[in-house]
C-alpha cells in the first residue's frame, strides 16, 4: 500500500473515530417554550399573581412566553424530569427582566435549580433575554428544575428552557481495533519500503 494512500486512510478513520464519540442531545422538558398557552407541564406554586402566559414580540421564541412579577412573596415553578444518575443534563433557558415604565426594577430577585442550586439574583438591573447554561451530574433517579421569581415594580420573563441529555454516542467494538491494526500495517510497509530502496 503506497504510504500518501496509507496515512489519507488512517486520517479518515480517526475523523470516523472522533465523529462517532459526538454528543446527542434530546430536550427532556414538557412545555419549555410556552407555546401550549399555559402553564401546562409545570407546577405553579407560592405568590401567583401577576404571573402568566403571554404571547406576541416578547416572546424570544415561537408565539409564547412565561410573564412573572409576584409582589407578595415567592412564585415557585417547577417541573420534575426522570434523570440517570452519573448522567450529564445540559440545563438552558432564556431569562430577561423587565422594569416599569419609570424604569424601576427593584425589589426583585430570581433563582433556577436543577438538584441543586443554578444562578441566584436580588436586585438586577433590567436586562434583555439572556441565555443561562449549566452542565449538571445527575444525583438521582429524578430530578426536579425549578425557578423563583419575585418582582415588585415589573416583570421577569422566561422562554426556551431546556434540559438535555448528554450521551456519548458508543464506538462499535471492533472500530478501534481495525485503526490499530491499519496503522501498524502502515508502519511495516514503510519500513519494507524504505529497506528496498538503493543506497546512494
Amino acid at each position: 500500500m503506497a504510504w500518501k494512500s496509507c496515512k489519507l486512510l488512517t486520517a479518515m478513520l480517526f475523523a470516523l473515530l472522533f465523529g462517532m464519540t459526538g454528543l446527542a442531545r434530546a430536550n427532556l422538558v414538557t412545555n419549555g417554550g410556552f407555546e401550549s398557552g399555559s402553564f401546562s407541564g409545570w407546577t405553579l406554586t407560592g405568590d401567583t399573581s401577576y404571573t402568566t402566559v403571554n404571547s406576541g414580540s416578547n416572546a424570544y421564541a415561537g408565539t409564547y412566553y412565561g410573564s412573572f412579577g409576584s409582589t407578595s412573596g415567592q412564585a415557585y415553578l417547577s417541573q420534575t424530569i426522570v434523570t440517570t444518575i452519573g448522567a450529564s443534563y445540559t440545563v438552558s433557558f432564556r431569562l430577561a427582566n423587565v422594569g416599569n415604565i419609570l424604569g424601576t426594577t427593584s425589589p426583585n430577585s430570581f433563582s433556577a435549580s436543577f438538584g441543586s442550586s443554578l444562578v441566584s439574583m436580588t436586585n438586577s438591573k433590567a436586562f434583555g433575554y439572556t441565555l443561562y447554561t449549566y452542565l449538571v451530574t445527575a444525583t438521582a433517579a429524578t430530578t426536579t428544575l425549578q425557578f423563583s421569581f419575585y418582582n415588585v415594580p415589573g416583570y421577569y420573563r422566561l422562554d426556551a428552557v431546556n434540559v438535555d441529555v448528554v450521551a456519548a454516542v458508543p464506538l462499535p467494538g471492533s472500530l478501534p481495533l481495525l485503526s490499530a491494526g491499519l496503522i501498524g500495517l502502515c508502519y511495516i510497509g514503510r519500513r519494507r519500503a524504505q529497506s528496498l530502496k538503493p543506497r546512494i
